[in-house]
């Protein structure tokens, strides 16, 4: 959707902003010009928050800490899965955990409160 262009993003609110101004065209080399929003959005993500939330792809072998706080049904528990890939998020108040299958199918989303 983006071939040839590109996509800035900006946080406080969630921006974006998509240049096209080269897409298409036949020199898109550096010094072709962008959009003025494309500069705008770029500009304002130098001082803002980074948007919406990261995470980081763990293994739940080597995150017993999280395994733990997982429901007892949760597939982590099962020998054969111990070793699944899965995203975790530290979000205000708690926990997200993502998991999926090894073509790439969401399995299960876990979120724990970690408020109290």
């Amino acid at each position: 959707m983006l071939f040839g262009g590109s996509l800035a993003t900006a946080g406080e609110p969630l921006t974006f902003a998509a240049d096209f101004t080269h897409a298409f065209a036949y020199d898109s080399g550096p010094m072709t010009p962008t959009a003025l929003e494309y500069e705008q959005t770029i500009e304002r993500a130098q001082h803002t928050s980074i948007p919406g939330i990261s995470g980081t792809r763990i293994t739940m072998a080597t995150r017993q800490d999280i395994v733990a706080l997982l429901p007892a049904d949760h597939r982590v528990h099962q020998e054969k899965w111990a070793s699944i890939p899965c995203w975790f998020f530290e979000v205000p108040g708690g926990l997200v955990i993502a998991d999926w299958d090894h073509d790439r199918s969401l399995h299960s989303v876990v979120c724990v409160d970690t408020s109290s």
